[in-house]
């Protein structure tokens, strides 16, 4: 059959290069589909009515309810397609039906293969498959899993198929965590008509290091719903802890799992059509394709909708790379991910090794400023390096854009801002004071554990000012004949976090708020 996803992602591939060759430079021109495929139609040769373990290299070696049967005159089914069923099921992986595999897998740099041959490892993998309820009326209870996978069960990505009252639900799980524990996220995504044939399809682009691979899943030609792999799963969780990193893709899983629905057996979905790709050099692989990832942290912490009010930070970057040229643009880190799953991340095209990329904050809008005093929402602390997300996120924020050149590997940026929602609140002095009294470092962000030296105006004149942190009196200083103090060195908390410090006199209370970053 014609592929609509096949069709539609080689027509992507060069309007997103071209985009990204001009301007739009945090788009990735998807690679050129160069060629690892595995098709199955089911028609006979070679596949024949029965079990459809050990046909034309798909495997099922427990009792599950997969087999070659009759097409019973879908259109565009052919004579035959498989049929599966959750009649049976298990908590097993390996024995489950898994469809024919491409000759090379997909991944990152870091995918491990579990001793499946990986060939050629490309960035790219697409899936795509016809799916028709075998009944018009529901089958209560039917439910089958779709997975890609390496071969044994190490899943990539997940599609649920799972036939309710009012139809076929699609429910979609992306592993979007990157702590210690795995954070899977199930999305219901479609609901589909049992009276029709469904195209499924899924897109999945590996980018080097975490937190960044890009899953779009197609129904019918349009995309439905766009998330990311499971390779943090991998990456993260205890589970994972035999192998941890993330998996090659090369085939499909059909898994029947959970509760039994008995009365499916000889029924359930007829999928036919299926084509699977791998293609694209893997990237920051032996090609020497490099990317950089901009991230926004505001208040030691990444980036959410809530943290930074839904608003678009705009951003300008340079560039110079062999196979985009060099030229400089614009774009925003927003709750739209650029090129990424991730809200406030932004990841550039592949750019040839050896290239040249410098990115700043643009401090001119209404969103940042240098600092709390210019009444924006916002500050701008620094920016980090490093060559993963973690050293960035672990080095000392710098005021100086970052300039990279000669790339020759993957880097990431951070920047910081700080959340100006804290001015200090002052109480009128009751006498001798004209001014309000303040706390100059009111707004600043400093590391964990590092060094803070306040400086105190317009306090009471010759007053004690009791310095408190947490609700506890932690210094005490004396102000001045003008009423201006300074604490010398104290250290900052160790803990990082968004800290409020209490600076009252007689007649004077100012709270000065501290942003400790890690």
């Amino acid at each position: 059959m014609k592929s609509a996803l096949f069709t539609a992602h080689k027509k992507a591939a060069i309007s997103l290069f071209l985009a990204a060759a001009s301007a739009a430079i945090l788009l990735v021109a998807l690679p050129a589909l160069a060629d690892s495929s595995a098709n199955s139609n089911f028609e006979n040769p070679p596949y024949v009515p029965g079990n459809i373990n050990g046909q034309d290299g798909w495997s099922k070696t427990g009792a599950y309810d997969a087999a070659v049967t009759s097409s019973f005159g879908v259109p565009d089914f052919g004579n035959q397609s498989l049929r599966i069923s959750n009649a049976v099921t298990s908590s097993s992986f390996a024995d489950q039906t898994f469809a024919k595999p491409t000759a090379d897998g997909a991944g990152e740099a870091d995918s491990t293969s579990g001793g499946f041959a990986t060939g050629t490892l490309a960035s790219h993998f697409q899936a795509e498959f016809d799916l028709r309820s075998v009944q018009l009326m529901q089958q209560p209870g039917l439910s089958i899993s779709v997975s890609p996978d390496r071969g044994d069960g190490s899943r990539m990505s997940y599609l649920r198929f799972e036939d309710q009252a009012d139809g076929i639900h699609v429910f979609f799980n992306d592993a979007q965590g990157s702590s210690t524990s795995a954070d899977f996220v199930e999305t219901d995504i479609a609901t589909l008509s049992r009276a029709t044939t469904h195209t499924i399809g899924f897109s999945m682009d590996f980018v080097n290091g975490p937190s960044n691979d890009v899953v779009e899943i197609y129904i019918d030609g349009a995309l439905a719903h766009t998330g990311t792999s499971w390779e943090n799963y991998y990456r993260f969780d205890p589970e994972s802890a035999a192998e941890q990193s993330p998996r090659i893709v090369k085939t499909l899983l059909f898994r029947a799992a959970g509760t039994a629905a008995t009365s499916t057996q000889g029924l359930g979905y007829l999928i036919d059509n299926l084509e699977m790709l791998a293609s694209g050099s893997a990237q920051g692989g032996g090609n020497g394709d490099v990317t950089v990832t901009i991230s926004k942290y505001i208040d030691g912490t990444m980036a959410t909708s809530g943290s930074a009010q839904s608003l678009a930070f705009p951003m300008n970057a340079s560039w110079n790379a062999q196979n985009i040229g060099s030229s400089s643009g614009s774009f925003t880190l927003s709750p739209q991910g650029s090129n990424s799953p991730n809200a406030y991340q932004a990841i550039t095209a592949d750019m040839t090794s050896g290239a040249s990329y410098s990115v700043a904050e643009d401090t001119s809008g209404a969103n940042v400023a240098q600092n709390c005093s210019a009444g924006k929402p916002y500050s701008l602390v620094g920016y980090t390096t490093g060559t993963s997300s973690a050293a960035a996120a672990a080095a000392t924020p710098s005021l100086t854009p970052p300039s990279f050149s000669n790339l020759t590997g993957d880097q990431y940026v951070i920047v910081w801002n700080h959340a100006c929602t804290d001015t200090g609140t002052t109480t009128p002095p009751t006498t001798g004071n004209p001014n309000g009294a303040s706390v100059d470092q009111n707004g600043s962000t400093v590391r964990a554990g590092g060094h803070l030296d306040f400086v105190g105006r317009n306090f009471g004149h010759e007053q004690d000012v009791a310095i408190s942190l947490g609700g506890s009196v932690i210094r005490t200083v004396h102000a001045d004949g003008g009423g201006n103090f300074s604490t010398g060195s104290m250290t900052a908390p160790a803990t990082p976090g968004t800290y409020q410090y209490e600076f009252k006199d007689s007649g004077h209370t100012v709270i000065a708020t501290i942003t400790v970053v890690p």
